[in-house]
């Protein structure tokens, strides 16, 4: 299962207030991420100005995920963005090799000097990795977008390569919340599924289409349509983390 999220800020920056045309029918452009990141570091001069929120919510993804890295091993974040959750893991494990791609070259500013970690640019320059892990990526990409990202990241991964994704599932319990009562849910069903007429109709140019949200068992068959197999989920820090192999 999946539906479409929208927002209307990112960091407390309003996406009004950037230089670009907003749209609730199309995705955010590399145009729209590269204006932000200019307003941000414009904003922000370093993490620690970041929220406390924020920033305790990718300290936790980091120590999920720097607990799943084997000892000496190769590994990439895809998508990696301004750097933090990778900021925090070469800081703590010395002992493996970590590469970051960021599709927004603009994003890299924090990251590119960081001590232990080889900021990419370029795809063609990416190796082979024991692990490769992107967090809250996959809400950006469609399912076409999403098929082939997996296909060529298969050439990407080690013989014994795995994949981590960490996302925020569309069911509460998945990320380890309590369920709302029913009519609650179908209060929140009705309102997902009524939104994108509302804000084609009214919000159009105050709102930009945000990606898609999906539960566990969608992101499990784009994997499996791609040659992947389910190695381990479970939830921490209020969100899903799924592992996935080729073997």
């Amino acid at each position: 299962m999946k539906i479409k999220v929208y927002e209307n800020k990112w960091h407390d920056i309003p996406f009004d207030k950037l230089k670009v045309n907003l749209t609730s029918s199309k995705k955010a452009s590399l145009e729209f991420y590269n204006n932000f990141y200019e307003r941000f570091f414009l904003l922000y001069n370093g993490y620690n100005e970041l929220s406390k929120e924020w920033l305790n919510g990718k300290i936790g993804v980091a120590k999920i995920i720097e607990k799943k890295l084997s000892i000496g091993s190769d590994v990439l974040s895809y998508g990696c963005g301004i750097g933090f959750i990778e900021k925090y893991i070469a800081e703590i494990r010395d002992d493996i090799k970590l590469d970051c791609y960021d599709y927004s070259t603009n994003a890299s500013k924090w990251i590119k000097n960081q001590k232990r970690i080889n900021f990419i640019t370029d795809v063609k320059k990416l190796k082979t990795y024991d692990t490769i892990f992107m967090v809250e990526l996959l809400y950006s990409l469609n399912n076409e977008e999403i098929l082939l990202l997996l296909n060529n990241l298969k050439k990407l991964l080690n013989k014994n390569g795995q994949i981590i994704i960490s996302n925020t599932s569309l069911k509460p319990r998945e990320n380890g919340l309590v369920e709302k009562n029913i009519i609650t849910q179908i209060y929140k069903f009705i309102k997902d599924h009524t939104r994108p007429f509302y804000f084609s109709l009214f919000k159009n140019k105050k709102i930009q289409f945000w990606g898609y949200q999906r539960d566990k068992q969608e992101y499990e068959k784009l994997f499996y349509l791609s040659g992947y197999k389910p190695k381990e989920n479970f939830n921490g820090t209020e969100k899903l983390f799924q592992i996935f192999s080729l073997n």
